[in-house]
């Protein structure tokens, strides 16, 4: 392992399938940010980016950083998008006229069409739908 190679080590975990010791996944610093691997998959090399305290990985994880410096009001927001596998999507009435739709991934259609679903009247009475897909990287095709 080079200076250029950083290794996510479980060190605790509730869940028994990540043991004490193993190697999470490893991060490889490129010329675009980094590439990382993770132990369960079989194809290597997604790119992972840094955004002020946040790590996307991909369109599948987002970390937030809590040492040495914490992350903004803004990023544990934007992190607290991706919990419960929700993959960075949310809707937000930001005024009268206009609802911002955030979709960070499509791996999760069925996600996507619940949100559309339940606010529905919200989607249909506004103005504006602002929809955004900065930084979505895709999904499946099944």
């Amino acid at each position: 392992m080079d200076a250029k190679t950083y290794k996510a080590v479980i060190i605790h975990s509730t869940d028994s399938k990540l043991r004490t010791g193993l190697v999470y996944s490893t991060l490889t610093k490129d010329k675009e940010g980094f590439t990382f691997d993770k132990y369960n998959w079989l194809t290597p090399d997604f790119p992972a980016r840094q955004r002020g305290g946040l790590l996307k990985r991909w369109n599948f994880e987002l970390w937030g950083k809590v040492y040495p410096d914490a992350m903004t009001e803004s990023e544990r927001s934007e992190l607290s998008t991706w919990r419960n596998y929700n993959l960075g999507l949310a809707l937000k009435k930001l005024d009268d006229k206009n609802v911002l739709l955030t979709i960070g991934s499509f791996n999760r259609d069925n996600k996507v069409q619940e949100i559309i679903q339940k606010n529905d009247s919200l989607i249909r009475n506004t103005e504006n739908l602002i929809v955004d897909l900065r930084g979505n990287g895709g999904g499946n095709s099944g």
